[in-house]
C-alpha cells in the first residue's frame, strides 16, 4: 500500500481513550496493590496474586462483553457531539477489544471503509555484502546480547487463565543489577511471541525480583509472519530480556524463561472465530465530524504489564472486503547489511460514508466585520496604530518602519538600543546580529519621530525553556532609549504573548505559565499611549461574537511548529473557555478569525486540512465548510505551513496568497464560484514577494512586505482588495 493510496488521518501514535475502560482500571488497581508491601513473603503474594487474577479475569470478561454489544455506540462520543477527541484516539484491553473516535479527513464524498491499521517491523538476517574487490564479505555474527546476570524465573500463581494476572518471581545470581527496573517480558518467543516492553521490577531482596504482568484474553499478531497466535491451553514459555538495559538488547538472546500451563483457550481469536470486528457510530458523517469506533482486533504488542499498543486508524477509499480479517502488505526498507521487512497489516473493516460538507457558496455573500489574527501582533506584519489605523509600522534588521497609509512620511526608528534594555532584563537576543523585533505597534502620529512605539524582541532564555521567547519595549524617544512593558505579577518578562487591540486599547498579553499557553492570558492594558500601564483583562472583539486567540508563544516552525489556542466566552469575556476542535491553530502559518455577522465567525487556516471553519454558537462549536482544493494541493492536505495568507476580501471573495503546490500565484474564489482563478492584475513581483510572506487586509488595501518579514528593511506594499481580477 502506497502512502498515496491511505488518507491516513494523523501519523502520531496516542494511547488515549474518548471512554473508561474498566478492565483496565482494574488491572492497574491490581498492580498498585500488589507493590504496596514489597517486603511482604512470596508465599502471600502469590495468594494475592490469585485472587487478583481471578478478579482481572473477569472484568476482562465484562469489558468484552460491553464493546460487543455496543449498538449503536455513541456512548464512546461527548455529548457534544464528539469534539472530545480532536484526532486519532485509539484505546484496546488485554481482551483486545477496542475503543476510540476518529475525526473524518477533508475527503471528497463517497464510500470508504475504516481500519486500524498496523506496522509491523522484523530484522532479518544479515545478508553478505560485495566487497570493492569483487569478494563477498560476510555478514556479521550476532551478538551474543547484552552481558547480564543469569536469571532463574519461576510462575507462581495458581491456574493461570487468559486474561487473569500472572505474577512471575525471579532470581539473580549476584547483586541486583544497576538499573534493573523495565525489563521486556515475550510469550511464546521473542520473535513471533507477544513482547510487553518495559514491564516495572518489584525487588523483595538484593538478587530477588517479581513481575507481573496480565495475559491476553485474545490472539496477537506475529511480527515474523503477520498471522494471529493465541496462546495454547497446556505448557507455554514465558523469557525475559533486557533486565540491565543496554543499547541493542531487544535482540538479545533470552536471559531466562519459564513455562507455565494454561487452563483454558483465550475467548477470541479461536478457530473459525473472527479476530478483527470493527463498527463505527454514526455511519454517515461530513468532514471534520467524529464517528466513534469500537470492536475488537488482535494485540500487537504490550506496553508495561497491561497497555496493548494500537497504532492508528485510517480512511481508506472504497467499502472495504468486509472480511473483518488482517490483510498484509509487504514493504523493503533494506539498509546496508541490515534488511528491514515493514508490513503494513489492516485490521477490521467499518465501512463508513463521507457526506458532503456544507459549501461556503451555499451562505451567500459574506463580508468581513473584523479580523483577528494570529501571531504575536493580533494583525500581521503591518500593524495599524489602535487609535488612528492610518498609522502603520513594521519591523526591519536593526529598525522598524514607522509609515502612513496616506502620502504621510515613512519614519525609520532604530532597534539598536533595544540591546541594552533586554540586557538589563537578564533576557538578551540573539548574539552576533542587532535587535530585530517581530512586531511593531505604533501609538502616536505617524509623523512624529519621536511618537511612542511598542515592540516585541526574540530573546534566548538561559534554560531553554522555551527554547525561543519574546520581550515586549517601548520607546517614546524615536528610538534613541527602550523600556520594558509592565508585566503581570508572577509572569516573566520573556512570557509575553503577543499584542492585541480592545476598543483602541492596545494590550499586551502573557499566558499564566508556559506550561498553559492556552489558558485565558493576563493583560496590561495601555490606556494611554506609552504612559498609563495597568492591569485589565481580556475582551471580547468589538464586532462579531466573543471570540479570539489565546496569548501567542513562539516555537520553532522548522521543527514542531508553534500552537496558539482558540478561545471563546459565553459571558462577555468574563470567562473563556477552549473549544475542543479547533483548540488551536499552527502560528507558524498565518490563521485569521473574522466576524462575518454578530453571531458568525469563520476561521480561516491555509495550514489546515479544513482551510475555512465556521462557529454560530460563539465558538464553541465548529463545521468545515466545502471549498475548491486550494490550488496545486491534494485534497485532504494543506500547503506548507508558514507560506501565505487566505483571506476574506470586502466583496466576499477568497484570496489565497503564498506557495501551493508548485506555484505563488495569487487565486481568487468568487462567492459563487465553484473553482478558484489566478489573478492577472496583481501588482508585478506581488506573488513572489508573497510568497513566504503574509498579506493582511487594512482598510480595504492588502498589504505586505516583500520577501520573509523582519529580513530587511524594506517599504511595505499595498493594493486595492477589491480590484483584484481573474
Amino acid at each position: 500500500m502506497t502512502a498515496a493510496a491511505t488518507l491516513v488521518l494523523l501519523a502520531a501514535v496516542t494511547l488515549a481513550s474518548c471512554t473508561s475502560l474498566p478492565a483496565r482500571s482494574a488491572a492497574r488497581a491490581d498492580v498498585s496493590r500488589s507493590h504496596q508491601h514489597p517486603s511482604a513473603p512470596v508465599a502471600a503474594e502469590a495468594r494475592a496474586a490469585g485472587t487478583a487474577g481471578d478478579a482481572a479475569a473477569a472484568a476482562a470478561a465484562a469489558a468484552a462483553a460491553a464493546v460487543a454489544a455496543a449498538a449503536p455506540i455513541a456512548h464512546l462520543l461527548a455529548a457534544d457531539g464528539g469534539h472530545s477527541c480532536a484526532g486519532v484516539l485509539t484505546a484496546q484491553t488485554m481482551t483486545g477489544a477496542v475503543s476510540g473516535c476518529i475525526r473524518i479527513p477533508d475527503v471528497s464524498p463517497g464510500a470508504y471503509h475504516l481500519v486500524i491499521e498496523q506496522v509491523l517491523v522484523t530484522p532479518a538476517a544479515p545478508r553478505a555484502k560485495p566487497a570493492y574487490g569483487g569478494e563477498a564479505v560476510p555478514p556479521p555474527r550476532a551478538s551474543a546480547g547484552p552481558p547480564g546476570p543469569p536469571v532463574q524465573l519461576s510462575v507462581i500463581t495458581r491456574h493461570p487463565r487468559p486474561g487473569g494476572d500472572l505474577v512471575i518471581l525471579g532470581t539473580v545470581t549476584g547483586a541486583r543489577p544497576p538499573d534493573a527496573s523495565t525489563p521486556n517480558l515475550c510469550l511464546d518467543g521473542c520473535t513471533g511471541g507477544l513482547v510487553y516492553d518495559g514491564v516495572p521490577v518489584q525487588w523483595t531482596s538484593r538478587t530477588r525480583f517479581m513481575l507481573r504482568i496480565v495475559l491476553p484474553a485474545t490472539g496477537w499478531l506475529a511480527a515474523s509472519s503477520g498471522r494471529v497466535r493465541t496462546l495454547d491451553p497446556g505448557d507455554n514459555t514465558l523469557s525475559l530480556t533486557c533486565l540491565a538495559p543496554e543499547r541493542g538488547c531487544a535482540g538479545a538472546p533470552p536471559e531466562g524463561s519459564a513455562t507455565f500451563r494454561l487452563a483454558s483457550t483465550p475467548s477470541r481469536c479461536a478457530a473459525a472465530q473472527p479476530c478483527s470486528v470493527l463498527a463505527v457510530d454514526p455511519a454517515v458523517a461530513t468532514p471534520g465530524r467524529v464517528v466513534g469506533v469500537a470492536g475488537f482486533a488482535p494485540l500487537v504488542s504490550v506496553i508495561g504489564s497491561d497497555e496493548p499498543f494500537v497504532y492508528q486508524l485510517a480512511l481508506l477509499p472504497g467499502s472495504g472486503s468486509g472480511s473483518g480479517e488482517p490483510t498484509r502488505f509487504v514493504g523493503n526498507a533494506a539498509q546496508g547489511v541490515l534488511r528491514l521487512d515493514a508490513s503494513t497489516v489492516e485490521l477490521g473493516a467499518a465501512a463508513v460514508t463521507v457526506a458532503p460538507a456544507p459549501s461556503l457558496a451555499s451562505l451567500g455573500v459574506l463580508h468581513p466585520l473584523l479580523a483577528t489574527a494570529d501571531g504575536p501582533s493580533g494583525a500581521g506584519p503591518v500593524t495599524p496604530d489602535p487609535t488612528d489605523p492610518s498609522a502603520v509600522a513594521w519591523c526591519g534588521t536593526g529598525s522598524l518602519t514607522v509609515a502612513s497609509t496616506g502620502s504621510g512620511p515613512a519614519v525609520s526608528v532604530p532597534t539598536g538600543a533595544a540591546s541594552a534594555a533586554l540586557d538589563a532584563l537578564g533576557t538578551p537576543g540573539p548574539t552576533g546580529i542587532p535587535p530585530q523585533c517581530v512586531a511593531a505597534v505604533p501609538l502616536g502620529p505617524a509623523s512624529d519621530p519621536a511618537g511612542v512605539v511598542a515592540a516585541a524582541f526574540p530573546t534566548l532564555p538561559a534554560d531553554q525553556s522555551p527554547m525561543v521567547a519574546d520581550v515586549a519595549l517601548s520607546t517614546s524617544n524615536g528610538g534613541q532609549s527602550w523600556t520594558p512593558l509592565p508585566v503581570p505579577a508572577g509572569v516573566s518578562p520573556d512570557g509575553f504573548g503577543g499584542f492585541r487591540v480592545d476598543s483602541g486599547t492596545l494590550l499586551a498579553l502573557y499566558p499564566p505559565s508556559p506550561a498553559r499557553p492556552a489558558a485565558t492570558p493576563l493583560v496590561e492594558a495601555d490606556h494611554a499611549p506609552g504612559t498609563a500601564w495597568a492591569p485589565s483583562r481580556l475582551g471580547c472583539p468589538a464586532d462579531g461574537p466573543c471570540v479570539t486567540f489565546a496569548a501567542y508563544q513562539p516555537g520553532a516552525c522548522a521543527m514542531n511548529g508553534t500552537l496558539q489556542g482558540l478561545l471563546s466566552s459565553p459571558d462577555g469575556g468574563r470567562t473563556w473557555a477552549t473549544p475542543s476542535w479547533p483548540a488551536a491553530v499552527d502560528a507558524c502559518s498565518r490563521a485569521e478569525l473574522v466576524a462575518t455577522s454578530p453571531t458568525s465567525e469563520l476561521l480561516l487556516d491555509p495550514g489546515s486540512q479544513f482551510p475555512v471553519r465556521r462557529s454560530v454558537d460563539g465558538g464553541v462549536s465548529w463545521n468545515a465548510l466545502a471549498v475548491p482544493s486550494l490550488p496545486g494541493v491534494p485534497p485532504g492536505t494543506a500547503p506548507t505551513p508558514g507560506d501565505g495568507s487566505l483571506l476574506l476580501l470586502p466583496n466576499g471573495s477568497l484570496l489565497l496568497t503564498g506557495e501551493h503546490g508548485s506555484s505563488s500565484a495569487w487565486e481568487l474564489l468568487r462567492p459563487d464560484a465553484t473553482r478558484w482563478c489566478s489573478v492577472t492584475n496583481a501588482p508585478r513581483g506581488a506573488a513572489a514577494a508573497t510568497a513566504f510572506a503574509p498579506v493582511e487586509l487594512l482598510g480595504g488595501q492588502l498589504w505586505w512586505l516583500p520577501g520573509r518579514p523582519g529580513t530587511a528593511q524594506q517599504d511595505a506594499q499595498h493594493v486595492v482588495a477589491d480590484a483584484l481580477r481573474c
